[in-house]
């Protein structure tokens, strides 16, 4: 006789509470000072997208994963492009690491970020 899986559904279960798992609600802190420094992490996309598939399966030296997989100097060059006209200053930027750290105060953060919102 063949054995039948029973799935659960979490959501119509007990909740069950472990010891010390609890954090206190989150409450909302004052405006933070608009000439305070803010610094953000812009995470830029590949080249080419990876197919998990072939994870583990293919190697590829670190030119070629350069040359495939990070980000394009063209999306480094649109962000340098939003950042300067908002007056963002870049701290670091890679496309290996496919990363841009913008830094500048609260308010022009503000800015820049809630347009593209």
């Amino acid at each position: 006789m063949a054995s039948s899986k029973r799935v659960l559904n979490f959501a119509t279960q007990p909740r069950q509470l472990l010891a010390s798992s609890e954090k206190p609600s989150f409450s909302a802190h004052a405006a933070k000072d608009a000439t305070g420094k803010l610094t953000v992490s812009v995470i830029l996309r590949r080249k080419t997208r990876l197919n998990p598939s072939l994870l583990g399966r293919n190697r590829v030296t670190r030119t070629q994963y350069n040359a495939t997989y990070t980000a394009s100097s063209a999306d480094i060059a649109q962000v340098r492009k939003f950042a300067k006209e908002f007056g963002l200053t870049i701290a670091d930027s890679s496309t290996q690491r496919q990363t841009v750290l913008l830094t500048s105060t609260v308010a022009a953060m503000q800015k820049g970020l809630l347009r593209l919102a």
